[in-house]
């Protein structure tokens, strides 16, 4: 039930209620006096359908009103003096902490990992072939941080797999947006690989789960940033993070889908990409990890599922369930104001009744 009323002034509307319900029923009373028949009508042996409408009508009338007052007041349940029962659940699962750290510069636009369609990016297949890791890694904390000539967080470790690939699914390359600053899309161009790693091992040092991996993937050579891929490597090292790196088509010529500045169409294009797997090599040996050079969605897929079957960490899990008693307020008020509302109706009909039937 309930044990406190949220607007308790509201019961001041009982008083012209009384009022009138006096006045009604004095008014029946004199009334039987008056007339030397209503007595006999009221008698044991003589209560007819009209005498009956008489005292239904105004007993009904103010039941409901009453009902419909008493909801108006508020009734409701205070928790607080009901106790709060936690219960604290231990999930034991296997878990691995997971960092992709991808290359969006302007290289991965290339078609070549779709060779008969063109329809498809390097960074389109990449993505694909992310979220279907993800999906299959339910139990894993992953995070992605993508890099041109800048790094960037596109998501922190995170158990919550739904939300992380829609971020991946939204991933670009920056720069192919014309309304960006020309200068601004150039710097995009570059491939700061050691400064993404930097920022993949930042995001993942203080994980939770013992085993941590960073998969480094690039189709380019490092020309930007603050740190070299070396050095972003020995920190990896010393932190106990293992970066597998891949590298994403090979040194030749491509095809990419670019604006012609005359025409102001997308054509196909040739251009020339240039793939550093000495230094991705490195990078891996560095930190007792292993570089892949991946040429199509095959093999990049194949890649993933190596990954994929690392030992991961035992891990413990605990999820709080707090249960308390819940006040549902509109429960109770719809049940008062249907009972106030039948009541009224019942009082309506009785008098309508009343008025038609003949004396």
């Amino acid at each position: 039930m309930f044990n406190h009323f949220t607007q308790p002034w509201l019961f001041l509307l009982f008083v012209p209620l009384c009022i009138a319900m006096w006045r009604v029923f004095r008014r029946v009373r004199v009334s039987g006096i008056v007339f030397s028949d209503a007595t006999a009508r009221f008698s044991e042996g003589r209560r007819s359908f009209r005498m009956w409408m008489t005292l239904l009508a105004p007993i009904a009338f103010f039941l409901g009103m009453s009902v419909l007052i008493l909801a108006a007041a508020g009734p409701a349940l205070l928790q607080e003096e009901e106790p709060i029962v936690e219960n604290r659940e231990a999930i034991e699962k296997n878990a691995l902490a997971i960092i992709l750290v991808a290359d969006v510069s302007g290289s991965m636009d290339a078609l070549d990992f779709s060779p008969k369609t063109l329809d498809r990016t390097r960074l389109d297949v990449v993505k694909k072939t992310f979220i279907d890791f993800i999906d299959r890694s339910p139990n894993d904390y992953i995070g992605v941080v993508t890099f041109g000539g800048f790094a960037r967080v596109q998501s922190p470790l995170t158990s919550d797999h739904q939300t992380l690939k829609r971020i991946v699914e939204r991933i670009e390359i920056p720069g192919t947006n014309e309304a960006v600053d020309p200068m601004v899309s150039r710097d995009e161009q570059m491939t700061a690989i050691g400064d993404g790693l930097a920022m993949g091992i930042t995001r993942i040092k203080d994980a939770v789960p013992e085993n941590k991996v960073i998969i480094l993937l690039s189709d380019g050579v490092h020309n930007a940033g603050a740190l070299s891929p070396e050095k972003s490597a020995a920190i990896a090292k010393a932190l106990g993070v293992k970066v597998y790196t891949i590298g994403v088509g090979s040194t030749g010529k491509t095809l990419v889908r670019a604006r012609n500045i005359f025409t102001g169409r997308m054509e196909l294009q040739e251009t020339y990409g240039e793939l550093d797997e000495k230094t991705l090599h490195a990078v891996a040996e560095k930190t007792g990890a292993h570089y892949t050079n991946v040429r199509s969605t095959t093999e990049l897929e194949a890649t993933f599922k190596k990954i994929e079957s690392l030992e991961r960490t035992k891990m413990e899990e605990g999820e709080t369930i707090r249960i308390a008693p819940i006040a549902r307020p509109w429960s109770l008020l719809g049940c008062l104001i249907g009972t106030g509302l039948t009541l009224l109706l019942i009082a309506i009909v009785s008098l309508v009744a009343l008025l038609r039937r003949p004396i």
